[in-house]
């Protein structure tokens, strides 16, 4: 790692980066304006079922519905602009690119500088979700270098753990509030498990707790068959005959026996433990959080379950803060998206192979393609096999999938 850091490549800004076009300006607003054109069309759609899901009314697509638009599209069109403009000037004070000036300084620069943009309700999430991503590529770097391997059954130990903190925290009222909050007060029922406890009616309770397991079941089949569905449209107008086998696929079904079982096995499992009367009801909790965690026999997903790890040590921070355990830092979700999008930028320019795919694809098509001429030849003297990507597509074993 020592011998990597001393190195050095005298290339210039358009040799390495925006190959596309030698001006470091004009390729600034090339990138900015693909950026916030891509975003336009994902967003629009995307706020627009969000909004209908969430049922708000008429006013808010009459009032904030564009705004709300237009500034996430700015803040993603931002992201690539200010990217390349820091790369640009990055390659100008230090006079060469070394693997920090490469990417990670730049990355982190021009995410703050976009995250500042974006509203301040949403900034959260998106440092949780660059987390989770940088988390898990952090990961693969460690898995190759020999410094960590893979667990068998990993993402399910990981995920019932997460998951058993989580339930602690919201059966003692310490969970804030958020997703991860919403979506066990719905899923789980509680107003009318907690009438059922109440009353001691076991027979009640189970039934409830059934009806609820088949809920969860139905919402895990939809989502999972909608984003098939979501993934798979252009196809489908070519052949129609496809939507059958996209409705009754087997992710659809292990998706809703994921959610299906964690809900049963936790509200049964939970009653259980009611006998112990020694047990404080967070800690029942807990105990069926753990054991509900490993549904995800059903559906392993390693996004899934560093998803859930991520939500949980931001709910540990924030009932650390509350119970003044741990100290508040007012901008900490902008630093730490600007932290772990600056990680992430320095693995797609140096080392792409250890993104997660679907991640690497997006930013393709997020540039319009600009993302794929990188020239990571250039770059093969850090040390780090940079190229092998573009091998790798050249010899037909890997897609960019535009």
């Amino acid at each position: 790692m020592a011998g990597t850091l001393s190195k050095s490549i005298s290339c210039t800004c358009y040799e390495v980066g925006h190959t596309w076009d030698k001006s470091c300006v004009n390729s600034t607003i090339q990138l900015f304006y693909d950026c916030f054109k891509y975003s336009l069309k994902l967003y629009t759609p995307l706020y627009a079922a969000s909004a209908v899901l969430s049922g708000k009314r008429l006013e808010y697509f009459k009032k904030k519905f564009i705004r709300d638009v237009l500034q996430s599209s700015l803040f993603l069109g931002s992201s690539g602009g200010f990217m390349i403009f820091c790369f640009c000037v990055c390659r100008k004070l230090f006079g060469c690119f070394n693997i920090l000036s490469v990417g990670f300084l730049p990355g982190i620069i021009s995410a703050y500088c976009a995250i500042l943009i974006e509203r301040k309700s949403r900034r959260g999430a998106l440092a949780v979700y660059m987390l989770n991503q940088a988390m898990e590529t952090c990961f693969n770097m460690l898995k190759s270098s020999g410094y960590a391997r893979d667990l068998p059954f990993g993402e399910v130990f990981l995920f019932a753990g997460s998951l058993s903190i989580t339930m602690y925290l919201f059966r003692s009222n310490n969970l804030p509030d958020g997703i991860i909050k919403d979506i066990l007060q719905k899923v789980l029922g509680e107003k009318k498990l907690n009438k059922s406890v109440k009353n001691n009616e076991d027979v009640t309770y189970i039934k409830t707790s059934c009806e609820l397991a088949g809920k969860a079941f139905l919402a895990g089949y939809s989502l999972q068959a909608s984003f098939n569905l979501l993934t798979t449209i252009s196809r489908l107008y070519k052949h129609p005959s496809q939507l059958i086998k996209t409705l009754i696929s087997k992710a659809n079904f292990c998706s809703g026996a994921f959610l299906g079982s964690l809900v049963a096995i936790f509200k049964l499992t939970e009653k259980a433990l009611s006998k112990f009367q020694s047990l404080s009801a967070p800690a029942k909790s807990a105990i069926a959080g753990a054991i509900s965690g490993f549904a995800m026999l059903f559906q392993r997903s390693s996004y899934i379950a560093i998803y859930l790890t991520s939500k949980t040590m931001e709910s540990l921070y924030m009932s650390g803060i509350k119970k003044g355990m741990f100290p508040y830092f007012k901008h900490f979700d902008s630093l730490l998206y600007a932290l772990t999008t600056g990680l992430m930028f320095h693995a797609a320019l140096v080392q792409p192979l250890y993104l997660r795919p679907t991640y690497f694809k997006f930013l393709i098509r997020l540039t319009n393609t600009k993302f794929a001429g990188v020239n990571r030849f250039k770059m093969d003297p850090f040390g780090l096999d940079s190229s092998k990507i573009d091998r790798m597509v050249a010899a037909g074993t890997f897609k960019f999938g535009i």
